[in-house]
């Protein structure tokens, strides 16, 4: 009799911790998951896939803070040459601290869909603050970077595994996602994107990840800018 009791008290105690396992929420869950192979054991954007397609995910980004400046210019690659130096600089110690700021991915470069009279845009030239510092890393030197806060927001992804990007393979996946969402959803989603860069800037020609982000039109929100 004793070993019965027994044995359902070792039944009971191992019901109970498999409920308190099961009663975790998916955010608990997805905190100790892993970060993405792509992100190389850098620093990356928390998020969730919400759902997937052949084509495309959706994901649920996590607030996150970025290292940010714009650039008015004519082309994607201009402006990723012109921002990137403004933002290696700060990583490379132009900040309050005076201290290399660790790399993190991705690199991120924000396309607006209408350019302006003389067909210039302006780009959003963005770098990943790392996980460290809580959101509130080094304040920049120059006053053309900015710590910008990003609230949580649902996107669109399409990424590729293929060659280096260039200003057209990038706008043609971003044509492609629109195409997509629309045909799939019934989704009308606006012109501006962003080009995520996990491999693009390095010398690797091939096996790279890249993504394009549009965010769903529901979740549309200001990004908020602290010095």
């Amino acid at each position: 009799m004793a070993a019965k009791y027994a044995c359902l008290a070792l039944f009971l105690a191992a019901l109970s911790a498999s409920s308190v396992v099961d009663a975790r929420t998916l955010s608990d869950i997805e905190l100790i998951a892993p970060p993405p192979a792509f992100c190389k054991g850098l620093d990356c954007p928390k998020y969730k896939v919400l759902n997937t397609t052949a084509t495309y995910e959706i994901r649920e980004y996590k607030p996150s803070t970025w290292i940010t400046t714009n650039v008015l210019g004519w082309s994607i690659m201009m402006a990723r040459a012109v921002g990137l130096k403004k933002l290696n600089n700060y990583t490379d110690g132009a900040n309050a601290s005076g201290l290399p700021i660790n790399e993190t991915l991705p690199t991120t470069i924000g396309i607006k869909a209408t350019p302006g009279p003389f067909g210039e845009r302006v780009y959003t030239i963005s770098k990943f603050a790392p996980l460290a510092y809580e959101g509130a890393p080094p304040a920049p030197i120059d006053p053309q970077v900015t710590i910008t806060q990003l609230p949580a927001f649902k996107a669109y992804v399409n990424a590729t595994a293929g060659f280096k990007m260039d200003e057209f393979s990038i706008a043609a996946m971003a044509a492609r996602l629109v195409q997509d969402v629309q045909l799939n959803e019934g989704v009308v989603l606006g012109g501006d994107y962003t080009f995520a860069a996990y491999d693009n800037f390095t010398i690797t020609a091939t096996l790279r990840h890249n993504e394009v982000w549009i965010i769903a039109p529901a979740t549309q929100t200001d990004a908020i800018e602290s010095q």
